[in-house]
């Protein structure tokens, strides 16, 4: 693994089915973490989905159900409280359809 990077990343299991092998590991920060939980239910293309179909007019309420999240995890991905990066590559993907 190396020594530790000074901007506060710790140790991450890659897949959280293993062990702690350094093949299996890796540096990562906190939010990284986060999204590699198993308790995680969107990735970030399903964040990245939430802001191309709310663009296009579907409701949040609709959004929520079909993702299987409530209605304020939804209202943090499209003001960008949580997967910031996904409204970037969803504007993105609208310019380019």
């Amino acid at each position: 693994m190396g020594e530790r990077p000074v901007d506060k990343k710790t140790i991450e299991r890659i897949d959280n089915r293993k062990g702690y092998t350094p093949s299996n590991c890796r540096w990562a920060t906190y939010r990284e973490q986060v999204r590699n939980s198993p308790s995680t239910k969107l990735t970030f293309d399903d964040a990245v989905q939430i802001h191309v179909r709310r663009a296009r007019g579907e409701k949040a309420s609709a959004l929520a159900v079909h993702y299987g999240i409530s209605l304020a995890n939804v209202y943090y991905i499209l003001s960008g409280k949580s997967w910031p990066d996904a409204q970037a590559e969803a504007t993105k993907s609208i310019y380019y359809q």
